[in-house]
């Protein structure tokens, strides 16, 4: 069993562009960055019907139950670019449609955490955090503002 948490404290920063085309219908351009204390926290336990597993003999940690819980602190960064159309319907309403892709570096997922070694209990201690995410899509909306 491994459970992996990444926590994102920060800052950002951005700006936002639109360029007018009639009165009705806008282009709008969203980029950010930031710079963000990613806070990692790590579960890994190995059970079974007798409970923790433990390290075999003939291991250097032979006896060790392996059951890790421990957490770290990195450096991660962020960035997002949203753009799209809005157009206006009425004085009230508008729709927008857009696309958004948004890029995080320094993340630490479950996948990576697997140990070559099962008995090597401090090299699974050791938080891998070298990962990115990249995620992007599309998006369809309606405001009403009175």
């Amino acid at each position: 069993d491994i459970d992996v948490e990444n926590h994102l404290v920060g800052g950002q920063i951005g700006a936002r562009g639109n360029l007018l085309l009639g009165q009705r219908a806008r282009l709008h351009a969203t980029p950010k960055f930031g710079v963000f204390n990613n806070h990692i926290t790590q579960i890994q336990r190995i059970w079974n019907l007798n409970g923790i597993a433990v390290v075999n003999v003939g291991y250097p940690l032979a006896g060790t139950p392996y059951d890790i819980d421990n957490s770290k602190d990195e450096v991660a960064f962020l960035a997002e670019l949203d753009f799209g159309l809005d157009y206006r319907l009425s004085h009230h309403w508008s729709l927008n449609v857009g696309y958004r892709v948004v890029a995080i570096t320094n993340v630490a997922l479950a996948s990576t955490q697997i140990p070559v070694a099962f008995p090597d209990i401090p090299g699974a201690q050791d938080i891998k955090n070298d990962e990115s995410l990249f995620l992007h899509g599309g998006y369809v909306g309606a405001t009403f503002a009175w």
